[in-house]
């Protein structure tokens, strides 16, 4: 069960990954992301780089949980790609283009429901280390 979960949070995030890549080559209009209120391209390319720079921290995170370390810096960094996506969901719901909210909210729960299952299970796997 938890190598599913693994991999679905990871193909979750390279969907997501590759979605910021088609945005900052032009694919997917800029008015479709960042809640509709990008209003130049500079802007976009910025905002899509940071994007695409998270997801791809996040991705590297869950895949040094999945490979089984421990570490602070990955058992926290996994909490945070957790809160990070809820946040995510939750501001998506104010964005104003619908498709946005249709796509971007349930993807964004589904990476933040996900990442705290895995957070929730390396905390174990953790305590099973030191004992």
């Amino acid at each position: 069960m938890q190598k599913l979960q693994y991999r679905l949070l990871l193909s979750g995030l390279a969907i997501l990954a590759l979605y910021h890549i088609v945005v900052l080559l032009g694919g997917i209009g800029f008015e479709n992301v960042w809640g509709g209120k990008i209003t130049q391209k500079s802007m976009m390319i910025r905002l899509e780089t940071i994007s695409l720079g998270i997801v791809i921290a996040s991705m590297i995170i869950v895949w040094q949980s999945a490979i089984g370390n421990h570490r602070l810096w990955v058992r926290v960094g996994v909490w945070i790609v957790s809160a990070l996506f809820f946040l995510s969901a939750f501001a998506n719901l104010f964005a104003q283009n619908w498709i946005e909210k249709i796509v971007s909210v349930p993807l964004a729960l589904g990476i933040g429901v996900l990442a705290c299952r895995v957070a929730l299970k390396s905390k174990d796997n953790y305590k099973k280390e030191l004992s």
